[in-house]
């Protein structure tokens, strides 16, 4: 069984979708199924380069030369029409013919999915962001038709996602489940590593990941804390908005500091360190992040949003709060603060529950078994 899984951008773009696609593909063919990724030749979304390349790591990365008709546009009208961001040079095609299944990951963009339209190959479509692209497709026709086409089994992260992909016209019964997954070696607990007052929030920097709450929420709180922010800057108007407000708590008794963009290694570190991890997120699928602090044992404050909380339990490894209510989540950050014992058992039980079910081992393996189900039923 060979599969090859397709990703319209990949490092050094970083993000969830990114991490997911490297860590499937390496624990596929640890296991024995043989998984190779395909993207875009791009080191910047959308900023393709007419050049292809072919890489080494694990497996074969095939970086398809691609590009953008409208580069100096702010809305490009393909995107806006079909979802397509980039035209990808044709010849791409011809690799997928050695493949048994296609696997296409992230409907941000569905230029692979277009573009391979007519290959005649068993198709799973994967979507990791559903709660911020459903709005887009929901207010789009064309584009919701394309993706209720584009697959013949569909894969959502959550409970929460197969109901947003329901309700834009997907069937259930071409709809399952495939969770998120963490590096168990790689995101492990360190006890001595623990820092006092040590709140973390690891994530892109916009508005959706509800980072603005969390500040907000600092101004109800009389524990003095340091707060850390790990994650790329998304949104330049929302970072001007995030500075002010920053500069503005470091005037009172929290110390605030933003890490920006850090590798997995520097990551775990952060993980390792935090009394408390926070995930304010005003919409969010099953953030890996969670994952990633709950395989280091830290206790999490969660939105329950989402998949969320298909991981985030109240009462057992972390606390739930409603999303954008900053006094509600200040009083969860004070509670915790006030309770090592409690953030000690959330801690050990979170890395119980993704030993158990969250693995990247067990997930490749209900991926394998998925692989198998649909090459089957297409014969």
């Amino acid at each position: 069984m060979k599969i090859l899984m397709i990703t319209p951008s990949y490092f050094p773009i970083v993000g969830g979708t990114e991490r997911c696609v490297e860590n499937l593909a390496l624990k596929l063919n640890e296991i024995g199924v043989h998984a190779d990724v395909m993207t875009f030749n791009m080191d910047e979304k959308y900023k393709p380069v007419w050049r292809e390349e072919v890489e080494q790591n694990g497996f074969k990365l095939f970086r398809v030369s691609a590009f953008n008709p409208f580069p100096k546009l702010k809305i490009n009208p393909l995107a806006m029409m079909c979802g397509a961001h980039v035209i990808p040079r044709l010849s791409f095609v011809k690799r997928l013919l050695g493949y048994d299944l296609l696997h296409f990951h992230d409907e941000v963009d569905l230029s692979f999915p277009i573009f391979s339209w007519f290959v005649d190959r068993p198709k799973i479509f994967q979507c990791h962001t559903l709660a911020g692209t459903y709005p887009r497709y929901k207010r789009s026709y064309f584009q919701r038709a394309i993706l209720n086409n584009v697959g013949t089994t569909y894969l959502c992260v959550s409970t929460a996602a197969k109901k947003l992909l329901s309700d834009l016209g997907v069937p259930e019964s071409k709809i399952q489940i495939l969770p998120n997954g963490v590096d168990l070696q790689r995101f492990k607990p360190e006890k001595a590593e623990r820092i006092a007052n040590l709140i973390l929030f690891v994530g892109r920097i916009e508005r959706a990941k509800g980072l603005h709450v969390l500040l907000d929420a600092l101004n109800y709180l009389d524990i003095p804390v340091s707060l850390k922010i790990a994650g790329p800057k998304q949104d330049c108007a929302y970072i001007e908005e995030i500075l002010g407000a920053s500069d503005k708590q470091k005037r009172g008794i929290h110390e605030i500091e933003l890490l920006g963009s850090l590798d997995q290694d520097n990551l775990v570190k952060w993980y390792r360190r935090a009394s408390i991890f926070v995930n304010p997120a005003l919409k969010e699928e099953f953030g890996i992040v969670n994952l990633e602090a709950a395989s280091c044992q830290t206790p999490l404050i969660s939105s329950g949003v989402g998949g969320m909380t298909d991981f985030v339990k109240q009462g057992v490894n972390g606390i739930i709060v409603p999303p954008n209510d900053p006094r509600k989540l200040a009083n969860a950050l004070k509670y915790l603060l006030e309770n090592e014992d409690l953030r000690e058992e959330y801690g050990k039980n979170a890395r119980r529950i993704v030993e158990e079910h969250f693995s990247w081992e067990s997930v490749a393996r209900k991926a394998a078994k998925i692989y198998e189900q649909v090459i089957r039923q297409e014969k």
